[in-house]
């Protein structure tokens, strides 16, 4: 499978109130092997190959202090963000809906 822009696929989660912590950075780095979940401001980041993987891996993480808003934009969405502002705001009105919800 080649990797592309289009492919390539962003996980944003952003907590439902405040900001993120560092104890829940810890915690879903804990459960993901790979521990590629970075803080950026207002949001806990990481890349993935594929959407599909992006879910999967998402979908495994639990014990959280909060609620997170899971949205995944596209690599060539990611660049086109301002750093200064949440990358969140590059996701189309379509992957906003399709966001999900952890705990």
């Amino acid at each position: 499978m080649e990797l592309n822009a289009y492919r390539i696929t962003w996980a944003i989660l952003t907590p439902a109130k405040g900001r993120p912590t560092k104890k829940d950075l810890s915690v879903i780095n804990k459960i993901d092997p790979v521990k590629g979940y970075t803080l950026n401001g207002t949001e806990i980041i990481r890349h993935f190959k594929t959407r599909e993987v992006a879910i999967e891996s998402v979908k495994r993480i639990t014990g959280l202090s909060k609620p997170y808003k899971v949205v995944f934009i596209t690599d060539k969405q990611f660049g086109t963000g301002k750093y200064w502002e949440p990358q969140m705001n590059v996701a189309t009105k379509r992957q906003l809906i399709e966001s999900l919800i952890i705990w």
